[in-house]
């Protein structure tokens, strides 16, 4: 779980250089097709089909450095069952485009499960300044009854975390709920909430109650009231950490 979310959290950083091919000036003039090292949208799309290296991707780096005007094409073919459509969410997903959020919103709510779960893994790339509408997205994957996407909403809620720089709302609500995920049926999705919950620290300070109760609790597993520690002890405010020194 660790390295999967390590892998979709780091992607190519590219400077975003103007590289796109001029679009004509003379009204009524067709505009040329965009190209990036020669190649168009479609063509860098299809070639994320044989990708097999997230880390190193080509066709992610060129189509995230064509930018906003390659996100209907990548939103056309996530939508598409086939391969590679996890590397075209990953590339909407950096590309962050506000007019493509809406529908992302929407599919990950509403159609099949795959859809669903690549329009969060998209939704989880985008800014700080999206975190807002995409963290309630999110918190509401929490309780779904799919088991992936309860752990890709987990997911998106920790990559968020790494770029929040100060708590919110939306932040401690969630944080609530992930404490209830620690007690899941399913042990990947306990185990990836004891990591976004660590991810979180201070951000997850209103759950330090629930957290408290959670470890507490001696007919629960032992490795879950651990998981509920160690997310306390991520919090590291002096009260809490002797909080949980009396649990010892």
């Amino acid at each position: 779980m660790t390295q999967k979310r390590r892998i979709l959290s780091f992607v190519l950083a590219s400077s975003l250089l103007s590289v796109l091919t001029p679009c004509a000036q003379a009204q009524g003039e067709k505009l040329p097709e965009i190209r990036y090292e020669g190649k168009t949208i479609k063509e860098w799309i299809a070639e994320l089909k044989n990708e097999t290296d997230i880390l190193e991707s080509k066709p992610i780096y060129a189509l995230v450095t064509i930018g906003s005007l390659a996100a209907p094409q990548l939103l056309d073919a996530m939508k598409l069952k086939s391969k590679g459509n996890i590397y075209c969410a990953t590339a909407l997903g950096r590309i962050g485009c506000a007019e493509i959020l809406p529908e992302l919103m929407e599919l990950s709510v509403k159609g099949e499960e795959e859809v669903r779960v690549l329009a969060i893994v998209a939704m989880s790339f985008y800014s700080l300044e999206f975190a807002e509408l995409i963290i309630p997205v999110l918190k509401s994957g929490l309780t779904d009854k799919s088991e992936k996407i309860r752990l890709v909403s987990i997911d998106g809620l920790g990559m968020l975390a790494g770029i929040v720089s100060s708590s919110t709302k939306y932040f401690q609500e969630a944080a609530v709920v992930l404490v209830k995920e620690l007690r899941d049926s399913k042990e990947e999705v306990r185990e990836s909430a004891y990591i976004t919950l660590v991810e979180m620290g201070s951000l997850a300070s209103d759950a330090e109650a629930s957290l408290i109760e959670t470890a507490k609790t001696n007919e629960l597993a032992p490795k879950i009231r651990v998981y509920a520690i160690r997310a306390l002890v991520s919090i590291c405010t002096v009260p809490i950490f002797l909080q949980c020194c009396k649990l010892f």
